[in-house]
């Protein structure tokens, strides 16, 4: 009697420990029935332990699991363990990502008796770190697309000068008028798709401003009506009392157009494109998965089409600059990484809800505004000439073809033009040149002087001198690398010489 109650208490602690942990516990006799199971596979099978017990593991399994799991079990019940990851299907027919470990059980003369089973559900699990490496690579990609936005950038400021100063040059022949404007034509539409790389890295420059949403709509819908085909039907929906929001209308429109296009071409035959409007509060559970995404009130335009939809795999890469399911010359695969970029930039998020053959539907979420919001400069494009001036500037770049370019525009606008590579050097000009004007020059230089360095050091020698900062970068990245402090001039590249010239008539007047 006394072992038989101790053989109780054993038992009772071991169903408590087994009970306790969240990991499916079973035994499975060399049969292949169960002969032992906890709580939780009880719940996993849907059915109470007394319907288990006794019954093969075909039975309980289902077929389909039954067969993918045999290999392993067979292993286990030949005395080998077996440790394995499955996708194991439930009863109620979901799919779940299962570690499974199968231990044999060995009797005295070493015979297999069974085997011990154990499996915890990482679904979750996994979704999370799925998750949390595809943050990693968008951060990672927007690092990248920045650096070469920044490149570009400097790049297109030596084309652009470079056929101003050709076009300037008193050109007669039609030809080459023509010419030179469809060259300044496809370098601004460089110029752009620079400006969405920038944008999906989060570092475009932003004239945010408190907005009424609802009261551009009927303006984009013409112009959407424009860009789209007659055979596909727009509607608008706007949400009664919407709240006003903070962010930049110009590219929000920018934004929703491409959203516009998108749609287009997932409805070759036509269909439905709507925009809807709607207030929400996201709560903690609702940003638990974004970092850069606050809980709070927001407005929410979704933008939904009738169209083919996208199949998961494509779903999960559709903000990626680059990609794009459209044939070869038809799409640069900018447009949804474009709108990813200027939702988090704006404070927000984008999301994407789509099932093949039913359509898409993409939902920019936007704070509500709460106050006022200074605006940044905006980018301007290039027409022939500029106001002139005669002073002395001292321009520091170190890209050859920007640094010539802007000697001999400066020289033409009747500047008087030193010209250094790096701040090594400028010092150098700078100590044996009695005056100079303005400074004008690049942000991030080589040689261990930056261009913040060489300002200083002018500011010190010629304190009633004006100072022109340029750069591939925005003024938010310069700013938050500590390159750039509040209050000082920056001129963005690429730029053409009107441009130039009218800002450096402005920092001269300051």
């Amino acid at each position: 009697m006394r072992a038989e109650e101790a053989l109780r208490e054993s038992e009772q602690q071991l169903r408590l420990v087994t009970e306790a942990l969240p990991v499916l516990i079973a035994y499975v006799g060399a049969d292949e029935r169960y002969r032992f199971v906890n709580g939780v596979a009880a719940e996993w099978f849907g059915r109470p332990v007394s319907e288990i017990i006794g019954v093969s593991m075909e039975e309980n399994l289902g077929r389909e699991t039954y067969a993918q799991l045999h290999p392993y079990l067979a292993a286990a019940l030949s005395g080998t363990a077996q440790n394995f990851d499955a996708t194991v299907t439930y009863p109620d027919g979901g799919k779940r990502e299962m570690e499974l470990i199968y231990v044999p059980h060995f009797g005295l003369s070493d015979e297999v008796l069974g085997f011990f089973s154990l499996g915890i559900d990482v679904t979750e699990r996994r979704a999370l770190h799925a998750q949390l490496r595809q943050t990693q690579k968008m951060q990672a990609i927007g690092q990248l697309t920045g650096g070469v936005a920044h490149d570009f950038n400097n790049i297109l400021a030596a084309i652009i000068g470079n056929l101003d100063l050709i076009r300037d040059d008193a050109v007669t022949d039609e030809f080459d008028r023509r010419s030179i404007a469809t060259a300044l034509r496809a370098a601004f539409r460089g110029a752009e798709l620079t400006h969405h790389l920038l944008a999906f890295s989060r570092q475009q420059e932003l004239n945010a401003q408190v907005t009424e949403i609802n009261e551009m709509l009927p303006e984009f819908r013409e112009l959407a009506r424009r860009t789209i085909d007659e055979d596909i039907t727009i509607e608008i929906r706007p949400a009664a009392d919407l709240w006003p929001t903070v962010v930049d209308a110009g590219q929000l429109e920018s934004a929703l157009l491409n959203l516009a296009i998108n749609a287009r071409d997932a409805m070759p035959n036509g269909g439905q494109l709507t925009i809807e409007t709607a207030n929400r509060v996201l709560g903690e559970t609702d940003t638990a998965t974004d970092d850069d995404l606050e809980p709070g009130p927001y407005v929410v335009i979704a933008v939904s089409d009738s169209g083919t939809g996208m199949p998961a795999e494509t779903r999960q890469r559709a903000f990626e600059p680059f990609f794009t399911t459209k044939e070869v010359g038809e799409g640069s695969g900018l447009g949804l990484s474009m709108v990813f970029g200027f939702a988090k930039q704006s404070g927000g998020h984008v999301s994407i809800d789509s099932v093949e053959g039913k359509g898409t539907t993409v939902s920019i979420y936007l704070p509500r505004a709460d106050g006022t919001v200074a605006a940044e400069d905006a980018t301007e494009e290039s027409t022939p000439g500029g106001p002139r001036g005669n002073e002395r500037i001292l321009v520091v770049e170190d890209d050859r073809d920007v640094r010539n370019y802007l000697v001999t525009a400066l020289g033409r606008l009747g500047y008087d033009v030193l010209a250094a590579a790096d701040g090594p050097r400028a010092l150098e000009i700078m100590a044996a040149a009695d005056t100079i004007d303005l400074l004008l020059t690049d942000v991030i230089l080589p040689r261990g002087m930056s261009g913040h360095d060489v300002a200083q050091a002018f500011r010190e020698r010629y304190p009633a001198a004006g100072v022109l900062f340029s750069s591939g970068y925005t003024r938010d990245v310069l700013d938050s690398r500590g390159h750039l402090e509040e209050g000082e001039a920056l001129i963005h590249k690429p730029f053409g010489t009107r441009m130039l010239a009218e800002r450096l008539r402005e920092v001269i007047g300051d």
